[in-house]
């Protein structure tokens, strides 16, 4: 087993997760078997979240715009 420095984890990790675009739990099953990295999990989860490709394939569906629709209120006292 292969121990990580610190200063070049998160770039193995980058680079597993660039090459195929694994998921976290493929990239944590491959590294378990062959290198230690503490705080793997945390490492993962930070660069999937950093990862624009992920996020644009991820992105949340929230409420869509809607129409505008005009105050019904006498907008005379704005007028001068």
């Amino acid at each position: 087993m292969i121990v990580i420095p610190k200063a070049i984890q998160s770039e193995i990790v980058r680079c597993a997760h660039e090459k195929d675009y694994f998921t976290a739990r493929r990239i944590k099953e491959n590294f378990k078997q062959k290198y230690h990295i503490p705080d793997l999990c945390t490492e993962i989860e930070k660069c999937i979240a950093n990862c624009v490709k992920c996020i644009l394939i991820n992105k949340k569906a929230g409420k869509n715009e809607g129409f505008l629709y005009p105050i019904k209120e006498n907008l005379s006292i704005f007028i001068t």
